[in-house]
Formats: C-alpha cells, structure tokens, sequence
C-alpha cells in the first residue's frame, strides 16, 4: 500500500526525464532507430554433415543476449537447414517465438529493431538500482507485460502456436499451481503468439505473473 501511495504522488515522467540526463542509457535512449542492415552479404555454406538429419535449437533465458538468435537463423539459413523444433524459455521465449512463426532473420532484426523501448519498458523506480543493473544488460526484468504482448499482436494479429510453420515450445511455472507447465504448438496450439510470450517472460516481482488461467 505504502509503494503504491508513493507512486501516486510522484511525477513519473519528470524522474524519466531525470534519468535520461543522469544515467543515459544506450538502447532505451537512442535518439534514432538503428540501421537494420546487420549481417554481411549472404552465402550460401551447405552442411554437408547434417544431410539426413534432424536438428532443434534451444535457447535459454538471458534478457536482451537472446536476440543472439537472429544470428542462429541466419546460420541456419546460409546452411539451407530448418529446425524441427525451436525451444526457448524466459528472455529467449520472444525471439523464438520469431523464428518459429516463419520470420526470416533479416525479418527478425528489422523487426526487433523497430522496438521503441519506452513504450514496452517499465522502470521500476521504487528498486532503481536493480533497474539500473538490469536495463544495461537489455530487456530482461523490467518489460510491461501487456503492451509486450500488443506489440506481438499488432505484427502478427491473432496468429496462434499453432499455425506456426516450425513447431514452438516453451516451459513455464505456473506460480498459482506451484507446477512446471509446457505450452507451444503441440501443448497449447490455440493461444495467440503474443499471450505465449507474455507468459514467457513474465518474472515476478518485476512483471504481474500469468498462469494457465489466462491462457485464452
């Protein structure tokens, strides 16, 4: 109650403001959007070891390092390979979810790229410190759930897990139940992309937790 009468009573956009003339950040205060021409020219290099053979790509937590993955697609793709599966969990879930729905890895950088970080960034002044920490290293902890979760609904509508054209997992725990709970394209092929990775990279206390009951 006391947090949330504290932050009632200040001026949330004077201490942005503030923060961005004490502490700039690189990626939340760019003051113009990233050229996306990110990878060299490309060539094709054929993995002659893999012919036959079936491959996954798992990628775990990690924050904003997961778009590391954009430069595994891209390998993947000047290898002439598609995965079977694509597994990603917590910060990974985003960028998996990309992969997975049939984005290209150019697709995957233009889009990521034109993120506008205050609109899906949510500092948490009442542990600023923590903040501090966390948004140097990215994404990771502070995103605001639903406008997370608009911003994959506005470039993929009601696409679900689904339709995706590689299937898609993802493991989650279901902080009500106390279980560890599986959704993807197999497990829970109805719920839209953008709900699958709300949930996904939900971490309380930093972002309000989902559970199996707000599936739909």
């Amino acid at each position: 109650m006391a947090g949330q009468r504290l932050r009632n009573s200040v001026d949330l956009e004077l201490l942005r403001h503030a923060r961005r003339a004490l502490l700039p950040l690189p990626l939340i205060d760019r003051s113009q959007r990233p050229s996306s021409d990110v990878f060299p020219p490309f060539r094709k290099r054929p993995a002659s070891a893999m012919v036959g053979k079936r491959a996954a790509v798992v990628l775990s937590g990690g924050g904003g390092a997961a778009v590391a993955l954009i430069g595994s697609a891209r390998a993947f793709e000047e290898a002439g390979l598609e995965p079977e599966l694509i597994c990603g969990c917590s910060g990974g879930g985003p960028f998996s979810s990309l992969w997975a729905a049939g984005l290209s890895a150019q697709e995957m950088a233009d889009f990521v790229l034109s993120w506008e970080p205050d609109r899906y960034l949510d500092p948490q002044w009442l542990r600023f410190p923590r903040f501090v920490l966390t948004a140097l290293r990215g994404f990771s902890g502070v995103m605001k759930g639903e406008a997370v979760e608009r911003l994959f609904n506005d470039r993929f509508g009601s696409l679900a897990v689904g339709e995706f054209p590689v299937p898609l997992a993802t493991i989650v725990y279901n902080t009500d139940r106390g279980l560890i709970e599986y959704l993807g394209t197999h497990t829970t092929p109805d719920v839209p992309l953008g709900r699958v990775v709300r949930i996904t990279i939900a971490l309380p206390p930093f972002m309000a937790s989902m559970t199996s009951l707000n599936l739909a």
